[in-house]
């Protein structure tokens, strides 16, 4: 709101203060007795720009100017990236302190308790979990499962959901939370954390899932190249199938295998589309697990403590 400093009169849009100004009746004095002619040439003569931004102090002539500014401030972007990382880090510093009381607790109840029974030695194993560095996940149960290649053949066959499942095998697996080294507890920030064995670390939510699906695209060219070490082989259709409605949208590259090249048939704006919606996807998928973990290791503190 803009007003006259004469008689107190106000208004949102700039000419309509100068129409009031340039009255050949003067209005009442009722805030302060200055000559309107004065106060027009302190409001238009020297171009003064009477809407400013609170976050960068730009000012401009008109409130929608503003308006449009505000949406795209460099300096209002910066503060809510920082409020938002600084919520982020508070949270998950309430996350690592429950999980921190777990085994002091549970360790202490059986240190009072000499006749410690098997569900409670069960509770101290289970809850006193050192975290892997990502990328350093131990996956040798997925790999030594007897039904290890039934598994990434349907995760093949399910395409972006086969993803997914691969996503929950490896890092959301409630049989190896020491594999949890991805989180995202904010659905619509523009963030995600990974954990580097000491640490986790803030990173760029499209950075950070493109760490993550080479992860995942490793782990399929390996169970490929296991196939051929053993003399098999994905059958065609499948891997064409999987490789128009994922791989080539996830940049994944299958080329030094021994497979018949798949032609990406999609244009390219299609082709990107396809891989935002992927992203997509996958991103609320890990939102989902990582609070569904979340949920569960409260649940499981709150039990322990009643």
């Amino acid at each position: 709101m803009i007003s006259c400093k004469r008689c107190g009169y106000s208004t949102t849009l700039l000419s309509t203060l100068k129409r009031h100004l340039q009255r050949k009746k003067q209005c009442n004095p009722v805030v302060e007795d200055i000559e309107t002619s004065i106060l027009y040439n302190k409001c238009f003569e020297k171009d003064v720009k009477p809407y400013k931004c609170e976050y960068c102090d730009k000012s401009y002539t008109h409130i929608s100017s503003t308006s449009y500014h505000k949406k795209t401030c460099v300096k209002k972007i910066e503060i809510e990236l920082l409020q938002k990382q600084q919520l982020i880090i508070d949270q998950q510093k309430q996350i690592e302190s429950l999980k921190a009381v777990l085994p002091a607790n549970t360790i202490n109840n059986a240190n009072t308790n000499t006749n410690t029974n098997t569900n409670s030695h069960n509770t101290i194993t289970n809850n006193n979990i050192t975290i892997n560095a990502f990328g350093k996940e131990n996956i040798e149960y997925l790999k030594n499962n007897p039904n290890y290649k039934q598994i990434m053949m349907n995760c093949m066959a399910e395409k972006e959901h086969g993803v997914m499942k691969l996503l929950e095998y490896i890092y959301f697996n409630p049989d190896h939370p020491e594999n949890q080294t991805v989180k995202k507890s904010i659905k619509k920030d523009n963030f995600i954390k990974l954990y580097d064995g000491k640490k986790w670390n803030l990173s760029f939510v499209d950075k950070g899932l493109s760490t993550i699906l080479l992860k995942i695209e490793a782990e399929f060219v390996a169970f490929l190249d296991k196939m051929e070490d053993e003399g098999t082989r994905v059958k065609d259709p499948l891997m064409k199938r999987f490789m128009k409605s994922v791989g080539y949208a996830l940049d994944f590259d299958f080329s030094a295998l021994q497979h018949p090249p798949v032609d990406c048939d999609l244009e390219d704006k299609h082709l990107t589309k396809l891989k935002n919606d992927l992203h997509t996807l996958f991103i609320f998928f890990i939102n989902e697990k990582t609070n569904e973990m979340t949920r569960e290791s409260i649940r499981q503190y709150t039990m322990n403590n009643e």
